[in-house]
């Protein structure tokens, strides 16, 4: 068996040692269940079926004192999203009618048909307001030639207002000095007090990216504006899958495309203080949009709530085999994660077949004090209930035949030898799997262990 490729450790473990099973269940065989962690509630939900319902029924919600809640009971919904607003989440019903909150069923927005744009559902709506950003016409929004309008819908009384808003200007994003884009796009967040779009420059150079966050009140009135300023200096922005901007299929094969440029990178953002983490990949060499590229490194960029820079985290990958191909760009998924007083940043590739990196960097500092590369086999499993993919066959560790896992379980489990024993003495019986999905919820590793019977164990360490 293959052992890891293991760059020199600063230190050890940032994880706790502490483990409580807090919630253990058994489903019914033929029952759909779907676990979703949310970090603002600090809560696991599992949306529960019950049989020969197509539809999700009960909703139900585990604290980490293993208290269950019962949210929603028989009822027929497609799935929950969870605002970033603590306690509001939005339930979309059989014919496009929504629950959110507490509020009776409204109306919805939202179409069944229209689900594509999965990653702008839990961050477009709070207890009060929704809101899509289209074109006049009610389209995807290209700022080269659109207004933009505001769809917004009142949670209170189901009423909607659509208006136009005075966008942000678009000449600080194309023209001269800056990359040539056939379309600029934006992103919209929804606060408790007001709502948010972003926006983003490239230099022609690839060089540096500013990231403008323009506010505004629920009536379309500008609030002020936030700029976050990124600069490489002698290296390329390059895009990746972060969930910073849209994608599309493209030709026959359908293979996934970006949409517009605001994949060059994502960011974080601790609402607790403001604090604004932005983070991507880089090149040795630039590249146009959806053109292969060749990863050389990653950065990680500390704002303050007011936009000035803290620190700046910019290392390469020590990889030349893997990482010295070239890769369509879609194809590179990267993430950052907050656990404690550390940031995990992540990257894999080809829907995690081969490999992924991992760096942990100091909040305070920036500064890495862990970075590993996980090998594991070719295979990938999509869980019965979700389309989450996971990874299977992790190299270097014992008994883990038939068990899968997400990349937060990956990354714990390198640094924490409670979890690595906890699920390496699992047993799985013949004919089974155990899938095991995590978050970092609240200080504390959230572990939930499922197989393909419906039962479902969490833990926490």
């Amino acid at each position: 068996m293959k052992q890891f490729l293991t760059s020199v450790t600063l230190i050890f473990s940032c994880f706790g040692f502490a483990q409580n099973t807090i919630f253990e269940k058994k489903f019914e065989e033929k029952q759909l269940v779907n676990p979703q962690f949310s970090n603002e509630n600090e809560k696991l939900y599992f949306s529960i079926n019950n049989p020969p319902s197509y539809y999700f029924n009960d909703l139900i919600a585990v604290d980490e004192t293993g208290k269950v809640e019962e949210i929603s009971k028989n009822q027929k919904f497609v799935n929950v999203y969870f605002s970033k607003e603590p306690g509001v989440y939005r339930m979309l019903n059989e014919g496009n009618t929504y629950t959110i909150g507490n509020s009776e069923k409204i109306s919805g927005q939202l179409k069944m048909n229209n689900l594509n744009n999965r990653e702008e559902l839990n961050h477009n709506f709070n207890g009060t307001h929704e809101i899509f950003f289209t074109n006049k016409k009610g389209k995807e929004i290209n700022l080269l030639q659109d207004e933009v309008y505001v769809n917004q819908l009142s949670v209170a009384t189901g009423t909607k207002n659509n208006f136009s808003l005075k966008a942000p200007d678009v000449n600080r994003l194309n023209g001269p000095g800056f990359i040539k884009s056939k379309k600029i796009g934006l992103k919209g967040y929804v606060k408790k007090e007001h709502f948010e779009i972003i926006t983003k420059s490239i230099s022609s150079d690839y060089h540096k990216n500013v990231i403008y966050k323009s506010l505004y009140d629920f009536q379309g009135k500008p609030l002020g504006e936030i700029v976050y300023e990124i600069d490489l200096k002698d290296k390329f922005l390059i895009t990746s899958t972060n969930g910073g901007g849209y994608s599309e299929s493209y030709g026959q094969s359908n293979r996934t495309i970006f949409s517009d440029d605001l994949s060059i990178n994502n960011f974080y953002e601790d609402l607790a203080n403001g604090e604004f983490y932005v983070y991507g990949i880089y090149s040795d060499k630039a590249s146009e949009l959806n053109k292969t590229v060749k990863v050389n490194g990653y950065y990680v960029f500390k704002f303050g709530k007011n936009g000035n820079k803290i620190w700046e985290s910019v290392n390469n990958f020590e990889d030349e085999g893997d990482l010295n191909r070239s890769y369509s760009p879609a194809q590179i998924s990267t993430s950052l994660a907050e656990f404690k007083e550390n940031l995990y940043f992540s990257l894999a590739v080809n829907d995690h077949k081969e490999f992924m990196h991992y760096a942990i960097l100091d909040k305070a500092a920036g500064t890495v004090n862990k970075k590993n590369k996980m090998l594991f086999s070719e295979s990938t499993f999509s869980s019965f209930s979700t389309a989450r993919k996971f990874l299977s066959k992790l190299d270097g560790f014992t008994n883990l035949k038939n068990k899968t896992f997400d990349d937060n379980t990956i990354m714990a489990v390198d640094n924490n030898e409670v979890l690595k024993k906890y699920i390496n003495d699992q047993q799985v019986e013949k004919g089974n799997e155990i899938h095991y999905v995590s978050s970092f919820i609240n200080n504390k590793i959230w572990v939930v262990a499922y197989d393909n019977k419906r039962y479902f164990k969490v833990t926490t360490f």
